[in-house]
């Protein structure tokens, strides 16, 4: 599997983190292995307890990192199966806002996986939000564990 990653950090812009990752398996598989809540459970966030694919589909979900609560805000903004997945990412106790897209490819032999984080309302100042952060939590997610999970189905 290829992966490449690139970062974009412009104090003006918001911060891009984009990263693409190719799978030799159908994009059908790989749509069901990022939207089904069974699935997602295994390799993303396995506090989530319900999402569908459909705009205006909104979740909401408590994960706690070092003690500190975070109950993540998802709302669905835009969906073309097996195709794309667009939706707003924030936490109730803090403020600020990111749009993430996972746009699905169908290249020879497989899919390419493009993930586009985009912070559009700043987070607090602190280190959980911090760019690099949030790059590490994306590439781990994509390149460590989606991968993993992938080759074991």
């Amino acid at each position: 599997m290829s992966s490449q990653i690139l970062l974009l950090w412009c104090v003006t812009s918001p911060i891009l983190i984009q990263i693409v990752q190719f799978f030799p398996i159908p994009s059908t598989q790989l749509w069901h292995t990022l939207t089904q809540v069974d699935q997602m459970r295994q390799w993303f966030i396995k506090e989530i307890h319900s999402f569908e694919p459909q705009i205006g589909f909104q979740t909401e979900f408590l994960v706690s990192h070092l003690g500190k609560p975070y109950t993540h805000y998802w709302l669905v903004q835009k969906v073309t199966p097996s195709q794309m997945l667009q939706m707003d990412w924030s936490y109730k106790e803090y403020k600020g806002n990111m749009v993430v897209v996972f746009l699905l490819d169908e290249v020879s032999e497989g899919v390419e996986l493009t993930l586009n984080s985009t912070v559009t309302e700043p987070f607090p100042d602190e280190e959980i939000f911090s760019y690099s952060s949030i790059k590490k939590g994306w590439t781990g997610l994509i390149q460590n564990q989606l991968v993993n999970f992938i080759k074991k189905i």
